[in-house]
């Protein structure tokens, strides 16, 4: 039998969102060309932002997609150029950009963090929408399991109520407020090498070795177990609490398991430096294309490209970006490896 079902609220009060950006320039060149700086500034301010607020549910409906939050950010962009070299046969050309942005939830309907960690549909006011937060960890207790400090500084143990008052912490941005590259071209007469190094700057993120892998309360296992050398670390017998940083498998239960995953001694710093890519190029002179009488240009690149990490701040040996997870479905890329030839008649 047909029927129809209302699959969200009208909001006949809903508008636009609005953005309002204020940007300032500058590009300028030194000797003869042979230094050159950009600086943009930019201030940005987004008003009326869509959001699903909690609504009398005997209307029907839990939440009510209104014009709620405001946002407002700031940046920089810096490039800068260099020309070391410059002859008949030879050109170094040498650039380094850096920038910088943040953001901020500026709307006192979003209460500030007061006992969860949060997820990707919740905003606070006054930190930015791209926030970590952690559980404040006080360590395992006599049986191995985990301890929180409670919003007055005192322990709870792993058997209080989820909805106890956790403190919290708040660990910084998921996202890098500073990042950049460094890239130098070498030529010397038809030969082109490039190559490109990035980094991100000023983040966290959350450790993963315990996301999976690790039996639950009901002793069922899932992930990549012999994988997690965390393991080795955790609670075996009574005293190993003073040292132990893992929940032990004995008395394992779930709040110990999720307090110990989102506690702050899990968040580590992201920052890191990548080597990007690699590319040498060659251009057949234009005599040689004069005898051909074909083609007007020809030109044939070797790239080499996902190189790889060169250097990560946490001294736990972590790709930041590629942290292991249960599924495979997070692997770094591989190293790539192309060829180009472009012809042009």
């Amino acid at each position: 039998m047909p029927y129809t079902s209302i699959g969200q609220a009208a909001n006949p009060l809903l508008g636009w969102e609005t953005t309002k950006t204020i940007n300032l320039g500058l590009d300028a060149g030194f000797f003869n060309e042979r230094i050159g700086i950009t600086v943009d500034v930019y201030r940005k301010k987004t008003e009326n932002i869509l959001y699903n607020m909690p609504s009398n549910s005997t209307y029907g409906f839990s939440t009510l997609q209104v014009n709620a939050a405001s946002l407002k950010g700031h940046g920089v962009e810096v490039s800068l150029t260099g020309v070391p070299v410059k002859s008949a046969d030879w050109r170094w050309t040498s650039t380094f950009n850096l920038a910088f942005n943040t953001n901020k939830v500026t709307d006192n309907r979003f209460p500030n963090n007061t006992g969860s960690i949060g997820g990707s549909n919740t905003v606070y006011n006054n930190y930015p929408n791209d926030y970590v937060f952690a559980y404040a960890w006080a360590g395992l207790d006599s049986v191995g399991q985990t301890q929180l400090f409670d919003s007055t500084g005192k322990k709870l143990n792993s058997l209080a109520s989820n909805t106890a008052k956790k403190q919290m912490r708040y660990m910084g941005r998921s996202t890098p407020p500073y990042f950049g590259g460094f890239m130098n071209t070498i030529q010397y007469r038809n030969f082109t090498l490039s190559a490109r190094i990035t980094f991100y700057m000023g983040y966290v993120f959350r450790r993963q070795d315990l996301s999976a892998g690790y039996p639950n309360s009901s002793n069922a296992v899932t992930g990549m177990l012999n994988n997690n050398q965390i393991l080795n670390s955790r609670w075996r017998k009574a005293g190993d609490e003073a040292t132990a940083l893992v929940p032990g498998l004995a008395k394992i239960n779930f709040n110990s398991l999720d307090w110990f995953r989102n506690a702050d001694l899990n968040v580590l710093d992201a920052s890191n430096v990548r080597f990007q890519q690699v590319t040498l190029g060659y251009a057949l002179p234009q005599s040689v294309l004069g005898k051909i009488k074909v083609f007007r240009a020809i030109n044939a690149n070797v790239t080499v490209s996902n190189l790889g990490i060169i250097w990560r701040a946490n001294k736990e040996g972590i790709d930041p970006d590629y942290a292991n997870t249960s599924n495979y479905s997070n692997l770094p890329p591989s190293v790539n490896y192309t060829f180009n030839l472009n012809c042009s008649f």
